[in-house]
């Protein structure tokens, strides 16, 4: 069923756009290429199936480039495609190449530039302020060493008092601790909740990997920092998760309550158990443009800051990005946090 249905999405994305540009630019009939098209599906759908299962970087990387930049292609193909009305198929073809060399160039400098976004918070159960960092899906693996050590220095710059990261900071078994190097000179606590990228790997090494870094991985536990409790709750497919797991969980009504979930699903349940913010991740907003709308249907609160009653959720668009190394109509993000005693 699963192949029934990622082939024909996988045309959509990948085959049809390539077959229509070039059809406008080798002005033949965009039908019948379309219609030939079809024969390729399976075939493209195979490689891409492999290279996103395997751990070759190399196998990897290309194909997740691809539909990245075919989905830009096919944004442009539905701009571009009235203009077939009014001008011939060599003049559309024309620019609707040179529109997709300018958003793939837009959409891969969006990547690589990490905003810096800012949540406060005033509570009667802090009592002196504190500048918490909230990082998420960095996804080391999809990105370069390279990429952590900027995260890193980034982070760095703010001083926080705690950095928290929900989930996939790691998304492929060739990431190893030297990989996540760089984390290791953050000189406060670093708090981590398992995202499904660590899930989808071998979970231990992971664990391991990041632990050396001396980042401490929160497993449906609670840490206290003074007036701060940290929970960290582990991924789970269910939506249902934080219901299941919260109660069990010692945790101190006194302290400032910090739940670290990796999906933003089980908020009602956190405000109504007297968590004072929650943090997640991993919708990417989307990462590129439509796919945000798809999105949005499965996890309503998508991205930013939503409150019920004294209780806080921040949905994080991601540090990194998985797959495409592009963002189109999204921001990769940190968010600085400030608590401050409302007293």
């Amino acid at each position: 069923m699963f192949w029934l249905v990622a082939t024909p999405v996988l045309w959509i994305i990948v085959i049809a756009p390539l077959t229509i540009l070039f059809s406008w630019w080798t002005q033949t009939d965009t039908s019948n290429a379309i219609t030939w098209s079809f024969l390729a599906a399976p075939l493209i759908s195979l490689w891409i199936f492999y290279s996103f299962r395997t751990a070759n970087l190399l196998v990897k990387w290309p194909a997740t480039q691809l539909i990245g930049i075919t989905t830009l292609l096919m944004n442009v193909v539905a701009v571009c495609s009235p203009l077939l009305f009014i001008f011939p198929k060599s003049t559309v073809a024309l620019i609707a190449t040179t529109l997709w060399v300018a958003l793939a160039c837009h959409a891969i400098a969006a990547a690589h530039r990490i905003h810096n976004t800012s949540l406060k918070i005033a509570s009667n159960k802090i009592s002196r302020p504190y500048r918490l960092m909230h990082l998420s899906d960095i996804h080391a693996g999809s990105r370069r060493a390279e990429f952590v050590d900027k995260v890193v220095k980034q982070t760095m710059t703010h001083q926080p008092d705690i950095v928290l990261i929900t989930g996939d900071l790691l998304d492929s078994s060739a990431v190893n601790s030297q990989y996540l190097a760089p984390l290791s000179q953050l000189t406060c606590p670093v708090m981590l909740c398992l995202g499904n990228h660590e899930r989808y790997v071998n979970l231990q090494k992971a664990i391991d990997s990041i632990e050396a870094n001396n980042v401490r991985v929160l497993r449906n536990e609670a840490i206290t920092f003074d007036d701060i409790e940290v929970i960290g709750i582990d991924d789970a497919d269910s939506a249902n998760e934080v219901a299941s797991q919260l109660p069990s969980i010692k945790r101190s009504e006194n302290k400032f309550q910090i739940l670290m979930y990796h999906r933003p699903q089980g908020f009602e349940v956190a405000a109504s158990s007297g968590i004072d913010l929650m943090l997640s991740g991993h919708t990417h907003a989307g990462q590129v443009w439509p796919f945000g709308v798809l999105v949005k249907r499965q996890f309503p609160r998508m991205k930013g800051e939503f409150r019920i009653g004294d209780s806080t959720l921040y949905v994080s668009q991601g540090t990194g990005t998985w797959g495409p190394i592009m963002r189109l109509g999204t921001i990769s993000e940190m968010t600085l946090i400030e608590l401050t005693s409302s007293g």
